[in-house]
């Protein structure tokens, strides 16, 4: 049985963007966190906050890609 169906290949694409920009978020906010911290001595997120964005921004990052590729899709200019 199969539950999800398979991803084309711009959708492969647009996801390996995705986590490529997931990537540097999570650098970005490791580096926005520990500056905190050695300045102010406390944490400014928590692991899990900066789990979470990481992970929300390449999937959101992901979604963008295919909704505009469909649009360009339906509109005959892709």
């Amino acid at each position: 049985m199969k539950f999800f169906r398979n991803m084309t290949q711009s959708e492969k694409s647009h996801w390996d963007k995705g986590v490529v920009f997931g990537f540097y978020i999570f650098l970005f906010l490791l580096f926005i966190d520990h500056s905190h911290n050695l300045i102010f001595g406390r944490d400014l997120l928590s692991s899990f906050a900066i789990f979470w964005i990481g992970i929300g921004a390449a999937w959101i990052y992901s979604l963008i890609l295919d909704k505009r590729r469909s649009k360009q899709n339906e509109s005959g200019t892709g």
